[in-house]
């Protein structure tokens, strides 16, 4: 007999651009992570070289999100997914942080994995990244958001910490402000570490939490994180709760951190919009901060007039009896006493003594 088989067809490289990778099958993640610790290192070797990685999400409805890897991507860290990324997925999913309609911000998204999965869950997700890894973010959130029927609640977003204009739109976005803010591996430069701060703190409110997971890649970076976090926010540091999640065993094998940031001190310093309760828009902030910058001005010359005219010996329009002190008082000896002059400025006169008969 003779037994012919069919091959099965290879995907087309159209229906890879339009997202059709997804249907690829694919093992998830959570089947293929190693159970000793000390493994996890070389399996996240292995995992960052493959063209892309699905991730099980823990839905009432089985749901699997498929990202794909663009390793081409210079100057950024964000073509990869990093282990961190699956690392806090998995602690919010376990703890049930991740609840439905609440409004989220991922930094530093990279290939947008993390976010995919919160959306997935039925938040409002804002996947937000740097120039150089936009492309393959854009493609990513697109390619789910076809795989689920455009039934998914995920945006991307150009958003450079260092940018004054990227922060002012994402800051009067209609998510703004967020509930949730997450980010992964995005402590690799000191410089940009307060910008970091800064942005989170200019796109949240009072009860907005934080989760920054990351591995100790830049000592310096390290250092500024712990050292400026609490101008910004209150810090409570997770990474043991991290490492004894169900999930999440080799985080303390691998040295990961998490940090839990919350009631943000300067939310309540924020400009509003004008009838509303979210940030101000970028116009409005300009026209506050002119008005602001008039009014010292204007407060600045009078403090000059003012101390010109003491110099002069005149205080609020009269002549003055000495030099002014704090609290507006004078001295008790007149200047006048001293300088031999009368007043307006004219000699005194010397009374003569009257001789004793």
């Amino acid at each position: 007999r003779e037994f012919h088989v069919t091959p099965a067809p290879r995907p087309r490289r159209s229906d890879l651009s339009r997202g059709g990778f997804m249907a690829m099958a694919q093992r998830a993640y959570q089947d293929r992570v190693p159970k000793r610790p000390e493994a996890a290192a070389d399996f996240f070797f292995d995992l960052a070289n493959e063209r892309s990685v699905t991730y099980r999400c823990a839905t009432a409805v089985p749901t699997s999100i498929t990202v794909r890897q663009d390793k081409d991507i210079e100057d950024s860290t964000g073509g990869i997914v990093w282990e961190t990324s699956f690392l806090l997925a998995t602690y919010l999913e376990r703890k049930g942080l991740c609840v439905p309609e609440s409004s989220v911000l991922e930094v530093g998204a990279g290939c947008g994995m993390l976010g995919l999965v919160l959306a997935a869950h039925g938040c409002r997700v804002v996947l937000s990244e740097a120039s150089e890894a936009m492309a393959n973010l854009t493609r990513n959130v697109a390619a789910v958001q076809a795989q689920h029927h455009n039934s998914l609640r995920a945006e991307a977003r150009l958003l450079r910490w260092d940018e004054a204009d990227d922060v002012a739109a994402t800051a009067a976005s209609d998510e703004a402000p967020f509930d949730l803010i997450v980010g992964t591996d995005v402590i690799f430069a000191p410089e940009l570490v307060e910008p970091l701060l800064e942005t989170m703190a200019a796109v949240c409110h009072r009860g907005t939490t934080v989760f920054l997971c990351f591995q100790e890649r830049c000592a310096e970076s390290h250092k500024r994180l712990l050292a400026r976090a609490p101008a910004y926010f209150d810090m409570a540091d997770e990474s043991r709760e991290l490492a004894e999640t169900e999930g999440c065993g080799f985080a303390g094998e691998m040295e990961c951190w998490l940090l839990r940031l919350t009631g943000c001190k300067t939310a309540g310093k924020k400009r509003r919009r004008a009838g509303g309760d979210g940030p101000a828009t970028k116009e409005v902030l300009q026209q506050k901060t002119a008005e602001t910058t008039r009014e010292t001005t204007t407060e600045t010359g009078e403090k000059k007039k003012k101390k010109r005219r003491v110099d002069a010996g005149y205080v609020d329009g009269t002549a003055a009896s000495g030099p002014a002190v704090a609290g507006g008082e004078t001295e008790s000896h007149s200047q006048s006493e001293h300088s031999g002059l009368g007043e307006g400025g004219a000699p005194k006169k010397k009374k003569k003594k009257k001789k004793k008969k």
